[in-house]
Order: C-alpha cells, then structure tokens, then sequence
C-alpha cells in the first residue's frame, strides 16, 4: 500500500522475484529463474505511459531585461517558448494568450500569428496543426510600443502568457501547472527613476 500523495518522482514501482533453489545442481536452466514488473502510479506530476501522451510547457523571459528608448516611445520586448516535453509526439494546433501589462500596441516576430485585442494577444503556431517530438520547441517574440511620457506604476510592465489550447490535464497536454509564465521589464524613463517617496 503507497500513501495517495506519492512525492512527484515517484511515478514507477519495480518488483523483482527469482528462485532460489534449495539443492546444487537441481535448475537446468538458470537463465529464467528471475523476472521482474513495473507498475505506473498515477500520482500527480506522474506521467502516464501510452501513445499520443505528451506535455507542453511554457517559458517567458524579457529581451533584454530593460525597454528601449526609441524616442517617441519604449519597445518593451519578451521571448515567450513553447516546448514539448515528451513523453510522445505532439500534434495538433497550438494557441498561447499573452498578455500584456498595458493597452499597448505590438509587434510579433516569429512563425505565430497573434491578433491583438486591447492588452491581449491571442496567438496560434503558424502551418498547424504541427507534429513534432520531444524536444521540440517554437517561440516568438512580443514587443510593446509603450508611449511617452511613462511614470509610476508603469514602470515595472509585466506580462503574461498560458497555453489557451491545448487544454492542461488533456492527454496531449497532461501537466497544466507548466503552462503559463510571467516576465517583468522595466521602463527606465526619468519619472521611474526619481525617488519616490514610501
């Protein structure tokens, strides 16, 4: 008997058992006295075997870490990924919703098309549905036209992003805590770096 919560890892069960003969001389054939078996605990953080069964996961980070003064405005930029982590192939199409932390405009470079709808981009992988292995990964970069002048609280602009589609705990996206990522930039104008009082 195993607990109900089994520790995320501890997903596989191995049992070994073998004869052990009393007497020398008396097993003709030694080489199959030994067998063993692996059973699965569908424990959470446990992924099932089976054909089609995959994981997708998101990453986000900022590129580069600060905005850029491009004059009449801030480029904001962030890099979001989307990996598939086995244990299958995926297939199918693939939407992320990135959400930005202003009602900016912005611009997308990579093979995703993303209609923007006030703060939110709702992306979808270009040429889908898509069949890749485990290991494959495929981002894009989003970059926000923040416009002048920029003070508190702009000044640390997050942004958001999940996988919309698969849906997490599917059997083609099995674990849903991996997919969504938050990334801060932030916007060195005049105002945000003036003291501020507490």
């Amino acid at each position: 008997n195993l607990p109900q919560l089994s520790a995320a890892g501890f997903c596989r069960l191995g049992n070994v058992a073998g004869i052990q003969w009393s007497f020398w001389g008396q097993d003709e054939d030694p080489s199959d006295d030994f067998d063993g078996a692996v059973a699965i605990i569908p424990a959470p953080g446990c992924v099932p075997p089976g054909v089609g069964v995959t994981d997708l996961t998101l990453t986000k980070v900022t590129f580069p870490a600060n905005c850029f003064d491009a004059g009449v405005d801030y480029l904001c930029t962030y890099r979001v990924q989307v990996t598939n982590a086995g244990p299958g192939n995926y297939s199918g199409p693939i939407t992320v919703k990135d959400t930005l932390g202003v009602n900016a405009p912005a611009n997308i470079f990579g093979p995703w098309t993303c209609p923007q709808v006030g703060p939110v981009l709702t992306c979808t992988i270009n040429a889908a549905p898509v069949n890749v292995p485990p290991g494959w990964t495929s981002g894009f970069f989003v970059r926000a036209h923040v416009k002048k002048p920029v003070g508190p609280p702009l000044c640390d602009l997050p942004n958001k992003a999940n996988i919309a589609s698969p849906a997490g705990g599917s059997p083609s996206n099995i674990l849903p805590g991996n997919d969504f990522a938050t990334a801060t930039t932030h916007i060195l104008s005049p105002a945000c770096l003036a003291p501020h009082p507490h």
